[in-house]
């Protein structure tokens, strides 16, 4: 499946190459791991938050979360997180890592 204009998957075609080839697969590889290290690490540690705009890619394909602001249950402020979910999966992301979508 292609990625739609805009959306993830078409970000790693145009920028790895197309799906299948060397550099998709070693961008998909590097994307698939760091994504599972930090999810564990997000629940382990409570840090919520998790949207598009703390969440970036490296050249590479790494996932790299950014701003921290709700760690432990805690928000900016100290005020309480009602933030259920434990780290951050939609469909666009899995289907980078060719899952649904």
């Amino acid at each position: 499946m292609d990625g739609f204009p805009g959306s993830l998957l078409a970000h790693f075609e145009k920028t790895y190459g197309p799906q299948g080839s060397p550099g998709f697969r070693a961008a998909q590889d590097n994307y698939i791991e760091s994504l599972a290290a930090y999810s564990i690490v997000c629940w382990l540690l409570g840090i919520k938050d998790r949207h598009n705009g703390n969440i970036m890619l490296d050249t590479a394909g790494h996932v790299i979360h950014i701003d921290y602001g709700f760690v432990f249950g805690s928000a900016p402020g100290n005020q309480f997180s009602m933030e259920r979910a434990p780290f951050k999966l939609t469909v666009e992301m899995a289907a980078v890592m060719g899952g649904p979508g």
